[in-house]
């Protein structure tokens, strides 16, 4: 005769499911993964985006000392006067409201002796700001050797997003372009 198993309840018990206890632990480390994540990845995101617009100042600058050379002639990159409109003009004054010395309204790649628009950048978001050191800093002239004309030792634009994450892209008088941290002095 065959011997009966003792009845008990976790032998016969199927599961199908977390426990209450399981899903509030698991809700509760989801939320705290969260607090600390998403201003981290925020930080992430704009230091980004801010990477992408010294990235795209440097290639415009970089393009033009190239083109200076590949053509023999002086080459221009300057701040724009409106640079999404298609005026070729670039600022050249301290006088209204181009006084300013923030380069976010755009800038463009210039041949001047033949009025010839070579790149345009349009404006840069609210967010961005880009400050001239010295504040007269409103073009960067190659010469045909790629060289910058004018005296740009110690020269830099200052890129911040919101006033953080500030990028200082400094030209040394070679035209060489090095990207610090604002707090780093530009070398010469």
């Amino acid at each position: 005769m065959p011997v009966a198993k003792p009845f008990t309840l976790m032998q016969n018990r199927i599961h199908h499911g977390f426990t209450l206890i399981e899903l509030t632990v698991t809700i509760a480390i989801a939320g705290v993964l969260l607090a600390v994540g998403v201003p981290s990845m925020r930080n992430l995101i704009m230091e980004t985006r801010l990477t992408g617009h010294v990235n795209q100042f440097i290639a415009a600058a970089t393009f033009a000392r190239s083109e200076a050379i590949k053509r023999g002639r002086p080459v221009t990159i300057c701040r724009s006067v409106n640079a999404e409109s298609g005026t070729d003009k670039c600022i050249t004054t301290a006088s209204g409201d181009y006084g300013s010395s923030d380069w976010g309204s755009g800038w463009i790649v210039i041949v001047p002796s033949e009025n010839l628009v070579l790149h345009r950048q349009g404006v840069l978001p609210a967010k961005v700001y880009v400050a001239a050191n010295p504040s007269t800093l409103r073009s960067i002239t190659y010469n045909s050797f790629g060289g910058p004309v004018g005296a740009l030792a110690g020269a830099r634009l200052v890129f911040s997003y919101d006033g953080e994450f500030d990028r200082a892209v400094c030209i040394n008088r070679a035209g060489r372009i090095r990207v610090v941290l604002d707090s780093v002095t530009c070398p010469t």
